[in-house]
């Protein structure tokens, strides 16, 4: 049971309340002794749930309309619509969630089969010596030119059948090039065994890969041979640090094309994420029903996306459809720029921390 006349202060923030308040003046909290019935957390979480379905609704329709979302948000409409960079990271999230589930039941399995016919070689290695070894023995007590011809050709079709069972090393070579001198180092060959039985530290100490950097880039390069696919899928995870790598720059490239218009640079900060944000809920879509395999379809999302960008521009920055259009392709050349800086940028750090 709810005492309201006994509260003399909000629970919550401890304000002051008048006599008998249902609620706190200051933070809206409801006046309870602090219990809640299980009907009350039930209703509660649907209230909340219908709140910000009801934000995320609001803001998805204005979101549609080029420009409008950020043009409407320095207008002072902020409570109204989700926080751009919060709206941002969902949307990345959502975007990077259901691309790498796509990716995961598309043929992505077959890059790791070169490595898991090296362990099936290796096994199949093994067995292969147990059959010379019992060969012998058999030529050695059924001494006739028709046994060992059988062996000779029981050996010749398991390497036929087998034709990885005979490589005894890998060149591991170095992905990335960290010498001074700008040099490239020779890979080294290790030996599938070693690759297979020791660990990476172990393999690195015993072929003497010396130096600190030589040694990590190394150890790096074996681990994604061996699982090309997690790597894949780790490098997917970190599209959303890349993008928003990107922001800050993108916005700085708008900053300085309307370096004559009173726009601060948080201005074009929060367009940048708005933008994208569009592109990841478009491409999220698409994913959802089912229409990443047909590129044609990904292909007009992306001419869609740019008209998007396009118009945009012109309903937030307010210019002429000729300065528009001009400064459109500027940008884009520029974002290509920064969008292949970001994504090497990124896949460096993600093969050194994979």
């Amino acid at each position: 049971m709810e005492d309201t006349q006994n509260t003399t202060a909000c629970r919550n923030c401890q304000q002051p309340l008048p006599d008998n308040a249902a609620f706190c003046p200051a933070c809206g909290q409801k006046n309870t002794d602090g219990r809640i019935t299980v009907k009350e957390l039930v209703g509660r979480f649907f209230s909340d749930l219908l709140n910000l379905d009801g934000r995320i609704f609001q803001t998805m329709g204005v979101l549609m309309v080029p420009g409008k979302l950020t043009k409407n948000f320095f207008e002072g409409k902020h409570i109204r619509y989700y926080h751009p960079v919060r709206l941002f990271i969902l949307s990345g999230a959502l975007f990077i969630a259901l691309l790498s589930y796509r990716v995961s039941k598309s043929n992505i399995n077959d890059v790791d089969r070169l490595w898991e016919q090296r362990e099936k070689a290796y096994e199949l290695k093994h067995l292969k010596q147990q059959l010379d070894t019992l060969s012998e023995g058999v030529t050695s007590e059924f001494d006739h030119t028709l046994v060992d011809e059988a062996l000779d050709s029981l050996n010749a079709r398991f390497l036929q059948d087998h034709p990885l069972i005979d490589l005894d090393s890998v060149e591991i070579t170095d992905a990335i090039n960290v010498s001074t001198d700008g040099a490239s180092s020779p890979g080294k060959k290790v030996a599938v065994d070693d690759l297979i039985n020791m660990t990476e530290d172990s393999i690195a100490v015993k072929y003497e890969v010396n130096g600190f950097w030589e040694r990590y880039i190394f150890i790096q390069n074996i681990r994604i041979q061996k699982s090309i696919k997690g790597f894949l899928f780790y490098l997917m995870g970190n599209i959303l640090w890349m993008t928003l790598i990107m922001m800050p720059m993108l916005a700085l490239v708008l900053k300085m094309l309307y370096l004559r218009k009173p726009f601060l640079y948080i201005e074009h900060l929060v367009f940048s994420f708005h933008t994208h944000t569009f592109g990841f809920l478009l491409y999220s879509l698409l994913f959802l029903i089912g229409s990443y395999e047909d590129f044609e379809i990904l292909n007009w999302a992306f001419i869609l996306i740019v008209i998007y960008f396009l118009f945009g521009m012109k309903r937030f920055y307010e210019q002429s459809w000729i300065v528009t259009f001009l400064k459109f392709i500027l940008i884009n050349v520029l974002y290509l720029v920064i969008f292949i800086c970001a994504a090497f940028l990124v896949a460096v750090v993600s093969a050194f921390l994979f």
